[in-house]
């Protein structure tokens, strides 16, 4: 999955293009305000939408939309979009991300209380599935805890939590218990710690399944996305953001995440077309292969190794090294 979120529409679809033309095969579309938005983020506008999604079938991608509170009724206008191209809503694989929870967990605060904006929730679930859209519609995303520095088991609480939630709401609306639990997925964060990410996205399809089977459900297969860490991410020694995505999407894989999305490996305040972009196979567990695309800029600058970066586990050892050498130890690579 490759995120499209430059706020100048002409921009993102070029951007969109580029990458689903070398070989992504599912965008985000991050809106502004959201949770991975990070000072970016397109426009809620119907026009801006249909500007960054010119030129783009739609039945041959994955869209996963990330909205915010502001902007959550991008969702319908997604919805308009596809039936104004005249293609069957079934035929799109598209998810909603409806997360009202989360958006209230980002900003500290809601207008009104869940209980009162649960019916509005499951309403809009109901209308999209009414005209015909597979789903899933609403997400349970752990990424605003992670971000906020949250542990494992804290983004797990979270967004089982929130599924739960979602889960009862769909219900009291009327809606079968069964389609309900089919129309909530979760989106989790995949770090650089390998294998305690692993068990994460091991134990949120273990409870997800306990939760189906205490509901008096069959359990079926918990549909789980990963995005790489923003916080793992430096702006000094940027390149080495590339090795922490890699380990982050070779930990989500094993794992059968069905869409992996990698975040950008530079935090420069910037639009992401200034600056080294890194596109990872969705359905990462599918393909043999992982590839990981730079595309960098046109003159970039040469690498230049810094030992004494804060964010190089390597430049620390190596500092570290050389002071045991001094002592009369033996100078080794780390």
């Amino acid at each position: 999955m490759q995120r499209v979120d430059h706020p100048d529409p002409a921009a993102a679809n070029a951007q969109a293009r580029e990458d689903v033309e070398n070989g992504s095969t599912g965008l985000v579309l991050v809106f502004e305000s959201s949770v991975s938005a990070n000072g970016f983020g397109l426009g809620p506008s119907a026009t801006a939408l249909a500007r960054v999604l010119d030129g783009i079938d739609l039945r041959r991608i994955v869209l996963d939309l990330n909205l915010s509170p502001a902007t959550r009724g991008m969702a319908r206008e997604v919805a308009a979009l596809v039936k104004t191209r005249g293609i069957e809503a079934g035929a799109v694989d598209l998810r909603f991300s409806l997360n009202p929870i989360g958006g209230f967990a980002a900003t500290g605060r809601s207008p009104q209380s869940w209980e009162k904006l649960a019916p509005a929730f499951a309403a809009m679930v109901a209308e999209l599935a009414n005209d015909g859209f597979r789903g899933p519609f609403a997400v349970a995303d752990g990424r605003v805890v992670h971000n906020a520095g949250g542990s494992e088991a804290q983004e797990l609480a979270f967004a089982l939590a929130s599924a739960v939630a979602y889960l009862c709401a769909l219900e009291r609306s009327g809606m079968p218990l069964e389609t309900a639990f089919g129309a909530i997925y979760f989106r989790l964060t995949a770090d650089a710690d390998q294998f305690l990410t692993t068990a994460k996205f091991r134990a949120v399809r273990k409870l997800w399944a306990r939760i189906g089977t205490a509901s008096g459900l069959s359990p079926k297969p918990a549909i789980v996305t990963a995005e790489t860490a923003w916080r793992m991410l430096t702006r000094r020694d940027a390149y080495v953001n590339i090795l922490r995505n890699t380990i982050a999407v070779a930990a989500a894989g094993p794992m059968r995440s069905r869409r992996c999305r990698t975040a950008q490996r530079s935090v420069c305040r910037m639009p992401l077309r200034a600056v080294s972009r890194v596109t990872c196979s969705s359905s990462c567990w599918r393909n043999p292969i992982w590839r990981a695309l730079a595309i960098l800029p046109r003159d970039p600058a040469p690498l230049k190794p810094s030992p004494n970066s804060f964010a190089s586990p390597l430049g620390r050892n190596f500092k570290r090294s050389k002071v045991r050498a001094a002592r009369g130890g033996r100078l080794k690579a780390a």
